[in-house]
Parts: structure tokens; sequence; C-alpha cells
């Protein structure tokens, strides 16, 4: 054997290792830039974020109710959970990667130019069978009319 060629062997592994153990890093950091973009994306869209251990129908239409004046013959209330697909349907074209999961948006739209006029951000546990249900069956998208 030859220890130039053992000795050299073991420094590029170790500098193998180093450089693999920056990628790593590099990679969770971008990832954790991510997830602090998607926050602050969101957050300006449709407010700051609040919390419910189970999201009920009954509160989703408190929240509409209390913005009945809002609501035209132009104006529509949406509930959408959180995904690419349903927030085209009131205008927002947003990459979100897996971020999304367990949040739901309300909001009061204009039909014409896709103006919201309201909107509230909902990270929950849990939805109530029947706001998950109504969701369901429309593809993550509920349309509520005055």
């Amino acid at each position: 054997m030859n220890p130039k060629i053992l000795i050299g062997g073991g420094i590029g592994c170790i500098i193998l290792a180093v450089l693999i153990a920056k990628l790593i890093q590099y990679a969770k950091s971008q990832k954790s830039q991510s997830n602090k973009n998607f926050d602050e994306i969101l957050e300006e869209c449709f407010g700051v974020q609040t919390y419910a251990s189970v999201l009920s129908i009954t509160e989703v239409l408190d929240w509409i109710n209390a913005r009945d004046d809002l609501l035209t013959e132009t104006s529509k209330a949406a509930v959408l959970k959180v995904n690419e697909k349903a927030l085209k349907t009131i205008g927002k074209d947003l990459d979100l990667g897996d971020f999304a999961d367990n949040m739901i948006v309300i909001a009061i739209v204009n039909e014409n130019d896709k103006e919201i006029k309201a909107s509230t951000l909902i990270k929950y546990e849990n939805l109530d069978n029947k706001l998950n249900e109504m969701l369901e069956n429309g593809d993550g998208v509920l349309v509520i009319e005055r």
C-alpha cells in the first residue's frame, strides 16, 4: 500500500463529509425560509392567522354574518381549504407547496374583479363533521350567497 494514497483518500473523505454536511444544513435553512415566506404571503393576503381546536360551520357563519353589509349581488362569501386549486377560485395564484395543512380561509369576494373585501385565515386541528362534509362536496370550496 502506498501511504500517500491512504492519507489523500482520508482527507478527501473528510472534505466530502464536510461538503455533504454543509449541503444538508443549506437545504434545511431553505425549507425553513420557505415556511417563513409561506406564512408571510398568507398573512399578507388574508390577515394574521388565528387558531381553532375544532372549527365549526356555526363559527364560519358567525364570521360571515358579522360582515353581512359586504355581501352584495356581486359579492359572495367563500370558505376555502388552503390549497392552490381552491385559492385560484378567488383570484389568488400562490405556490404553496406542502405547507398548508389544516388551514381555512373565509373571504368576502367580489365575483367580477376578485377583490377580497374581508378575509380571515384560520389554522385548525379539526373541522366539525358538517363543515368538513360541505367542503369535501365542493372540492375544498364552499360558496355562501346572501
